[in-house]
């Protein structure tokens, strides 16, 4: 689990923060909070490479 304490204040410098390699080629992301190790909710910056290998997935409805 990575920052899910939303009764808390989280300030990420995500500038200094390492890119890590997605399961997908040519795609790197800096996680902001996970819930599970690639299942469950998630939330990180992406960056896509030049020929990166993109795919759709379903998200759970927004409870907003």
């Amino acid at each position: 689990m990575l920052n899910l304490d939303f009764a808390k204040r989280v300030i990420i410098e995500t500038a200094k923060q390492e890119w890590v390699d997605s399961p997908a080629s040519g795609v790197r992301r800096k996680l902001l909070e996970r819930e599970e190790a690639e299942r469950g909710r998630a939330t990180s910056i992406v960056e896509y490479k030049p020929g990166a290998s993109f795919s759709t997935h379903e998200r759970a409805p927004s409870l907003c």
